[in-house]
This record gives C-alpha cells, structure tokens and sequence, in this order.
C-alpha cells in the first residue's frame, strides 16, 4: 500500500514536470514500454457510500481503511448524531487530503444523506 502511494506520488512528479509526447520520446530512447509503467486506468465504477448509513464492513470494503478507522467514523457519527456534512470527518487525523484525493481518483462518493 505505501509502495503505491510512492508511485502514485511519483507519476503525479512526473506528469507535471514532462508532457504526453516528452515522456513517450523519452521511454523510447530507454527501450522501455510505457505501458508498464503507466499502465491505463481501468474502468472503475462510480461507488457511492453514505457515510452516515454505513456498516464497519461497507466503510473498511469501499474506502480501503482500517477497521480501527472505521469503528472512530463510526463513533464520531454516533457522538455527533449524524454526520452533518463531510467536514465533521476533519477531526480524524487518520483522514488526510491524500485520502480525499484516492477516493476521488477510484470514483467513490461520500455522501452524509
């Protein structure tokens, strides 16, 4: 998992720094095929998880966390009695700008109704 949050990192470098055509001419000088290293992105699916509706299971499968994260989402939502919006989730470390970024590149949703 942190070795594919390195390379993402690494791609998003990359891309900003080089254009489509520099990159291609420069894995060609290299011999190298582009495609295994920036494989294409794969048709993923728009996933929708209402995040004050949510079991531990639905929250650890769609969003990719912990359980122990999950069971703190959990909580806050009882201590807050629904999550009013998205931002009440800001008061969990856990939950970074790189998260938000992840969920939003593999199409999740998260929604508080």
């Amino acid at each position: 998992e942190i070795i594919e949050i390195f390379q993402h990192q690494f791609v998003n470098l990359w891309t900003n720094k080089y254009s489509p055509d520099r990159t291609k001419a420069l894995f060609n000088k290299a011999k190298v095929d582009i495609l295994t290293v920036f494989p294409p992105p794969a048709q993923s699916k728009t996933k929708t998880i209402n995040i004050n509706s949510a079991s531990q299971d639905e929250l650890v499968k769609v969003l990719q966390i912990s359980e122990p994260l999950a069971q703190k989402i959990i909580a806050l939502r009882e201590e807050l009695k629904g999550l009013k919006d998205l931002q009440a989730l800001i008061q969990l470390p856990e939950i970074t700008t790189l998260e938000w970024e992840e969920w939003e590149e593999q199409g999740i949703t998260i929604t508080v109704k």
